[in-house]
């Protein structure tokens, strides 16, 4: 118990120390250290490229999401009970999600139980049990939580824009599978997964806190070589793909409930786009968390239409847009929709003003020191920017490059991006739509 205690407060403690610590070494290809002593924690990320939910097989949707559930239910000679015995009674926490592109397995701990935790994620990574048992608890697990969000308006509007989005494209499956996918799954399969995955993806490493290049480098003599030779190849490939624009109408999904979701799309543009930063700049504009932004001071603020509208740019591997989303009660949610295409018409044609362009690049550069306060949001940012081949040197660079950008290239995304008809799904109550 004092143990997880000592480790709450370090990671409340954390913003205030990494932050402030932002020196990369580059260990060896692929593994990178920020190193900082001021509190005794370390935070360890690896991450396993071409290997998220877009590579599950056909049939088989939910498989990464899966495996991530499965990591600590035992390896090597523990079983699950022992596995999580040893966990805590080092202070170490262990977690694992699949997204859509990468797989990402995550250990912390207090910096004298460091080795012990490098020491588990390895074992979970190269030795997974997947017991009978915890399988089927899991399974149990997955299915209760795919039942609970069959009436969730949130969910299924999102559910349907992204089958709409990406027709036809890996992007358009669930990320945690379906009833059937998930009933259907086998151990077999879970193993199947590990063996394709963990022994041939590239593994990019990022490492935060209280330990030295040099003890890193001990860890990684003594880990397991990341490609076997008996390894399966990952296919099929991943295609690149443009988000699909909308119809003349909003597409409705029925739901039971007195909330409407509203979930939209318009294009964006990939990472490595030289016009990804004109764009981050236009998204804030147009509603990205801000209470300033275009959709939330029209939508929510003016006229009480929704409880919040938001937007936000997203980048995956082989697609790039901007989502937006909305709630609101099921009478007002056409009006809401209404105003929504009404202020994309207006920055598209109109553009935004030198105001907001200063206000969104103040904001965006002013902020960036909360995106990195905790040693896991570093340890997420020194993934990134392996993945994304942005130098080991962005951590300073990525003001300047905010700055950089011109009022000139923000209107011209706007006129680019917001022209397109939006893709618009509205999930609840109401079915009349009105244009």
């Amino acid at each position: 118990m004092i143990r997880r205690m000592l480790l709450c407060l370090c990671c409340v403690l954390l913003t205030e120390s990494a932050s402030a610590v932002t020196h990369v070494q580059e260990v060896s290809p692929g593994v990178w250290l920020i190193e900082d002593h001021t509190l005794p924690i370390v935070t360890v990320k690896v991450t396993f490229e071409n290997s998220g939910a877009a590579y599950d097989p056909e049939g088989k949707k939910g498989l990464a999401s899966f495996v991530s559930d499965m990591l600590d239910e035992g390896a090597g000679d523990m079983d699950s009970l022992a596995f999580h015995s040893a966990l805590e009674s080092s202070a170490i926490r262990f977690g694992a999600d699949a997204q859509e592109d990468i797989f990402t397995v995550s250990v912390q701990t207090l910096s004298e139980y460091k080795d012990r935790a490098w020491g588990l994620l390895n074992l979970a990574l190269s030795k997974p049990r997947f017991d009978a048992d915890a399988v089927e608890r899991i399974r149990s697990g997955i299915e209760s939580e795919l039942r609970q969000v069959e009436e969730d308006p949130g969910y299924l509007a999102s559910l349907n824009w992204k089958r709409l989005a990406f027709p036809g494209h890996p992007y358009a499956s669930p990320r945690r599978g379906t009833l059937a996918s998930i009933a259907a799954m086998k151990a077999e399969d879970l193993r199947e997964y590990v063996k394709t995955h963990f022994s041939c993806s590239t593994k990019i490493v990022a490492v935060v806190g209280d330990v030295t290049a040099q003890e890193v480098k001990q860890w990684l003599s003594a880990s397991p070589a990341n490609v076997s030779a008996a390894c399966n190849q990952i296919t099929p490939a991943v295609a690149d793909i443009a988000v699909a624009d909308g119809g003349a109408v909003p597409v409705f999904v029925g739901v039971n409930v007195p909330q409407t979701v509203v979930a939209a799309s318009l294009p964006g543009v990939m990472r490595n786009d030289p016009r990804y930063y004109a764009v981050v700049v236009l998204n804030h504009i147009l509603g990205g968390g801000s209470l300033t932004a275009r959709l939330g001071k029209e939508i929510r603020d003016k006229r009480g239409l929704a409880y919040y509208a938001e937007s936000e740019l997203t980048a995956l591997d082989h697609t790039g847009y901007i989502s937006v989303q909305f709630a609101t009660r099921a009478a007002q949610a056409h009006e809401a929709v209404t105003v929504f295409k009404a202020e994309l018409g207006k920055i598209s044609t109109d553009g935004v003003t030198k105001e907001e362009l200063m206000d969104a690049k103040s904001y965006l550069t002013g902020s960036f020191p909360l995106q990195i306060d905790t040693q896991g949001a570093l340890a997420d940012y020194l993934l990134s920017m392996q993945h994304y081949h942005l130098g080991p040197d962005y951590l300073e660079k990525r003001n300047s490059l905010i700055e950089a950008v011109t009022l000139e290239q923000v209107n011209d995304m706007a006129k680019t991006l917001l022209s397109h008809p939006p893709l618009i799904v509205m999930a609840g109550q109401s079915e009349e739509i009105k244009k």
